[in-house]
């Protein structure tokens, strides 16, 4: 919970709700993944207060680069019989960075494992953007279209595979859209939307060797975008405390959050604290933020990505 001038305690909430609706195999379809998104940023505490709420459908498509190497080394396993104690060389050799061209899947991997940047995300969105008042989500809304590009590493491990860190560079995306509705502006309202952005995000997650250990596993996630509004668009002004400033340009949100989990994991998931700092403008209204908090957080079971395949 964030503080407030005079040492006045405030309440804040987030709630992040992600759920993958249809998954097919890269290469297979004009989408391989489409996902469900909810969000919900609300605090009373004015510059804690990012008043968002987004819920949409996305649609991705995954370009895997280096696919040589990759359909190489897995043809070779495919190849390999169940309970063999070697893997079986490749059908046709694979250049590596040292200049020489194997057939042993060993070498390969361990080329792959060199590549820093691993696959291309095209990500599609349609989304419903709203301005939380009260027990309302609509005082101003937008219906948006989000498309982007994301340039991303695989799962890199650290140490002996206790932790893992990830990295996430969004070039550059578009937002179009429509505002449907200004309650605090009639005059500024159902009007088209342009905005174009780029971004970045870095996790670090380090998980205990025991599933059973009271910490069980520490998160650290930082994510900046930057959206330029290339048409006008309502702001929130502090002194009315209504979206009726109307400005374009860059509105920048950085957010930082550290988790603490304790263990161990039940089928329901797991508990456990979040440190976070915000500082930024987050659509549809784009209330100033600029907040340290900290409070309790739950994380479902589904949400643990430490059984991924990790590559050093």
């Amino acid at each position: 919970m964030p503080t407030a001038k005079g040492g006045k305690t405030e309440g804040s909430g987030e709630i992040v709700f992600n759920q993958n609706l249809s998954s097919t195999p890269v290469e297979q379809g004009f989408f391989d993944q489409i996902n469900f998104g909810l969000k919900i940023d609300k605090a009373t505490e004015a510059k804690a207060d990012a008043r968002h709420f987004e819920v949409g459908l996305q649609f991705r498509k995954t370009f895997l680069f280096h696919q040589a190497k990759i359909r190489a080394v897995r043809d070779a396993l495919n190849s390999t019989p169940t309970g063999a104690l070697t893997v079986n060389d490749t059908n046709t050799g694979v250049g590596l960075k040292t200049g020489i061209t194997s057939q042993d899947p060993l070498l390969i991997i361990n080329d792959l494992q060199k590549d820093f940047f691993r696959s291309l995300y095209f990500d599609n969105a349609f989304k419903f953007e709203g301005d939380i008042n009260g027990f309302s989500v609509g005082n101003v809304s937008n219906l948006v279209y989000d498309a982007q590009f994301q340039v991303t590493t695989v799962a890199r491990g650290i140490g002996k595979q206790a932790g893992f860190w990830n990295f996430r560079w969004i070039p550059v995306g578009i937002e179009a859209g429509y505002n449907l509705k200004n309650a605090d502006d009639k005059s500024n309202e159902k009007h088209s939307l342009a905005r174009i952005k780029t971004g970045a995000v870095f996790s670090l997650i380090y998980r205990a060797s025991d599933p059973n250990s009271f910490l069980n596993r520490v998160e650290f996630d930082t994510q900046a975008v930057n959206r330029f509004l290339l048409r006008r668009e309502n702001v929130f002004d502090e002194k009315t405390k209504k979206a009726i400033l109307l400005e374009k340009g860059s509105k920048y949100w950085v957010q930082s959050d550290l988790k603490f989990l304790f263990g161990p994991k039940t089928p329901m998931g797991m508990v456990g604290i979040k440190v976070g700092f915000r500082r930024g403008w987050l659509p549809p209204v784009y209330a100033f933020n600029k907040a340290f908090n900290i409070g309790l957080v739950f994380e479902s079971a589904n949400k643990d990505t430490s059984k991924e395949i990790k590559l050093k």
